[in-house]
């Protein structure tokens, strides 16, 4: 396993995977549970949400007192 920084929707914060092969598969990256946890409110019933237009670079998170 190894942490990452992860950039997703004009946000990045680090997140935690592991090295698997999935060139054989439908995506070659999941995002689980853990890795959008409160950030993103995840509706099942639908797909590709996300807008593909030019997003700011994204920063990262901000630090709490």
């Amino acid at each position: 396993m190894i942490q990452t920084p992860v950039a997703l929707g004009g946000q990045q914060w680090p997140i935690e995977l592991t090295l698997t092969n999935r060139d054989v598969m439908g995506f070659r990256m999941l995002l689980g549970r853990q890795a959008v946890r409160q950030r993103f409110l995840v509706d099942s019933g639908q797909s590709y949400l996300q807008s593909t237009t030019d997003t700011p670079a994204a920063q990262p998170p901000q630090e709490t007192p």
